[in-house]
């Protein structure tokens, strides 16, 4: 009969994520709700962690942005602008030249803006009855003016004969698209051979199934494409959300290769030529000369965003075309000429924006090519990650079926952060994108389903655990520790707790002068007033020795006011005293008075003992500073003394006073203690008193003594004042070594 486990319960959920690590990384239009969701952990997450990275000066952005509309009126505008505009960028008789001039545009048609076909049918109409005298030679003159398309296609042509110019195409990969075409568009694009690709290592045939083949092209019109032989495709592809995240560097038309937009901006920046490598699957590697760009078989590059939209300079059109930017600015850049109007621009969705405009990414990824700031995903990334989900889903089963569910979280939670601290190591200083959507999710699924089974198998051990913590805390405390049962740790477990130590003091004295039996009524009556206290601020009763009682506070059940639970007990346990006075003193009995000690830190807690017989107790050198400090209140004439830790802990909810620092016996760590009132004192005396302490630790004993003198004649029963004036008069007639470091050595436990 099959019976579930938690290992099998584990091992299910693993295979069916190795499935998933598999499936989302495959070119399928299957389960793309996960796709998109991981593509957004994977890589969008990981940009939005980074922020903004530093950026090189070499792109200069020439935005036809609103303010350029505003002057120029709306798009598209009249050429002669642009080509007005390129002239003041790359003037003609000046050194201060860009690298390269790439337009962000496609001129397919030609311009609308031109008025050379009014002023031709104008000459026309003069000539038919006129001669060519001066008018008809003003008309001509008007003619070449106004041809736009003239004037921009030799501006582009001049320029580049010093500084490249470049313009850029659109590929059509259906044959729906390429419908939509002009007829004569094949003719125009016969000039784009011109930046073909010649793969100079070849080993064989170009796959047509691994690299994007075009069936049409949109390309600038012919006189524009004459003009130049730089051109580069624009890649428009996105994921399967609708996110730009890669980008080809590499498309294919009728068996020849062509440039990216971006790729051939910085080859011609780099005066370096392209070089495709192809192996049986296809596109092995992609070169600049010697430099090596790191692609998939399709020849996808990853982009490496530099941040949110408008991170990269942009220069106003309208600012260059009114001479408010000198030419300087853009000598030795790549330049890159676009439209970012809102209205009217290019705009993508990036991982940082629904509206990134296009230019800025094509310049980032001019930038990543520049400056090698590289992202990829190697071809073994999908097996090592299934391998690692496999470990680490085998793993999780054997540990969990024997470790409680508190540890199982921790674990849990441990191993995602740290598998996200490696994932972003991996991202920011290697460039390379793991998958961290599916491990993740993978780890924390294990967690999850494997306690719910757990959690079901829970209620049996309800009996146990009420059973033994009945007789330990409130039962108030029992239902907590109930309804919270992962909280609970029976087995030895390290942690931060506070324990409180009370003593009767004289009990010795007392036990010696009455019978057993009164003995043991009085210390009942006592017990009982003292331990209710202990449960009414949710501590534990370790354990009665004699007089003295032993409370935890902060286990079994946690709670982050431990420190302040067990002070506030403290400080009625002394409010108590004198209604348990007055029960004492029907048995004959007057006298009591008792001494606390608190501290907190780490102690090892959990059940102690034999196999057969043990106790939930603590253990360690907290539990034994705070027995200390309980025994201390006799050398300072106090009722409550806490330690340093303690008082960190209070902010000012309790009135304290600084007593001294004391190495206790057989201890080298000195510790500093304080005195918990539980009546305010006078403001006189806590000032005071502060003022001769530091006298005192400066050993200067004269001015410690008459400070503690006056004091004691004010307030004669302050126990810490007698203390410090004894010591003083001892100090100042046999003073301690040269070296004292200001701590009083107990001679007693």
């Amino acid at each position: 009969m099959f019976k579930l486990s938690v290992f099998k319960i584990s091992l299910v959920i693993t295979l069916i994520f190795m499935a998933f690590a598999f499936l989302i990384d495959q070119k399928t239009t299957s389960f793309t709700f996960i796709k998109s969701l991981a593509l957004k952990t994977n890589v969008d997450a990981k940009f939005y962690i980074r922020g903004k990275r530093p950026i090189s000066n070499d792109i200069v952005i020439v935005a036809i942005d609103d303010k350029s509309l505003e002057q120029f009126g709306r798009w598209p505008w009249n050429r002669t602008l642009l080509a007005d505009g390129l002239k003041k960028i790359a003037p003609k008789n000046t050194q201060d030249k860009p690298k390269v001039i790439s337009l962000d545009m496609v001129f397919s048609e030609q311009d609308p803006n031109s008025q050379a076909p009014t002023f031709q049918k104008l000459q026309t109409q003069y000539q038919q009855s006129h001669t060519k005298d001066s008018f008809y030679e003003t008309l001509s003159q008007q003619i070449q003016r106004a041809d736009t398309d003239q004037y921009f296609s030799k501006t582009i042509h001049d320029l580049n004969k010093t500084t490249p110019i470049m313009l850029g195409y659109f590929f059509y990969f259906s044959k729906k698209d390429i419908e939509e075409l002009k007829t004569d568009w094949e003719k125009e694009f016969e000039h784009i051979f011109d930046s073909k690709i010649t793969a100079k290592i070849s080993t064989v045939r170009y796959p047509p199934e691994e690299i994007p083949t075009g069936m049409g092209a949109k390309s600038s019109i012919k006189p524009y494409a004459q003009a130049t032989s730089n051109h580069g495709f624009f890649d428009i592809s996105s994921d399967i959300d609708g996110t730009i995240r890669k980008t080809h560097l590499i498309g294919k038309y009728k068996n020849t290769l062509f440039p990216s937009f971006a790729l051939k901006t910085v080859a011609l920046a780099l005066h370096k030529e392209i070089v495709v490598q192809f192996g049986s699957n296809g596109i092995e590697n992609i070169f600049l000369e010697n430099e090596f760009i790191p692609t998939n078989l399709q020849g996808e590059f990853w982009i490496n965003y530099v941040g949110p939209s408008y991170t990269f300079p942009m220069v106003s059109f309208a600012d260059i075309y009114n001479g408010k930017i000198p030419p300087e600015t853009f000598k030795d850049k790549i330049v890159l000429m676009g439209v970012t109007a809102k209205a009217v621009g290019d705009i993508r969705v990036s991982p940082y924006d629904n509206a990134h405009p296009g230019i800025e990414i094509n310049a980032t990824i001019i930038e990543n090519l520049l400056h090698k700031h590289y992202l990829g995903r190697p071809p073994e990334a999908v097996p090592a990650e299934m391998l690692f989900i496999l470990i680490i889903g085998l793993f999780l089963g054997i540990l969990f079926t024997y470790i409680r569910s508190v540890w199982c979280g921790t674990i849990a939670l441990g191993m995602i952060i740290l598998y996200a601290v490696c994932d972003q190591k991996f991202f920011f200083e290697k460039g390379i994108i793991a998958n961290f959507f599916t491990p993740g999710f993978h780890l924390l699924f294990v967690f999850m389903t494997t306690n719910a089974f757990k959690y079901f198998g829970e209620e049996k051990k309800s009996r146990e655990i009420k059973s033994a913590f009945q007789r330990y805390v409130s039962p108030a405390v029992v239902n907590e520790i109930l309804k919270h049962p992962t909280q609970l740790s029976l087995g030895g477990e390290k942690r931060k707790l506070t324990v409180l130590f009370s003593d009767i003091r004289g009990f010795t004295t007392l036990s010696e002068s009455i019978s057993p039996e009164k003995l043991t009524h009085l210390l009942n009556i006592y017990l009982t007033d003292m331990t209710d206290i202990v449960f009414k601020y949710q501590g534990m009763l370790d354990k009665y020795v004699g007089d003295e009682l032993m409370a935890l506070y902060g286990a079994p059940l946690k709670t982050e006011s431990h420190v302040l639970d067990a002070c506030q007990s403290a400080i009625e346990m002394i409010q108590k005293l004198e209604d348990v006075r007055q029960k004492w003193s029907l048995e004959g009995v007057s006298h009591l008075n008792i001494g606390v000690g608190i501290h907190t830190g780490d102690m090892i807690v959990g059940n102690m003992g034999s196999t057969k017989i043990f106790d939930y107790t603590v253990i360690g050198d907290s539990v034994n500073l705070g027995s200390r400090l309980e025994g201390t209140n006799k050398q300072y004439g106090t009722h409550i003394i806490i330690s340093q830790d303690v008082y960190e802990q209070l902010q000012g909810k309790f009135t304290c006073r600084e007593l001294d620092y004391i190495r206790a016996r057989g201890k080298t760590k000195p510790v500093q203690i304080y005195e918990l009132c539980s009546n305010s004192l006078p403001p006189e005396l806590l000032e005071e008193f502060s003022k001769g302490l530091s006298f005192y630790r400066k050993t200067q004993w004269a001015e410690a003594l008459e400070i503690f003198e006056t004091l004691l004649k004010k307030f004669p029963t302050d126990g810490p004042t007698k203390t410090f004036l004894e010591r003083c008069k001892l100090y100042g007639e046999t003073p301690p070594a040269s070296n004292w470091d200001g701590v009083f050595t107990m001679q007693t436990k």
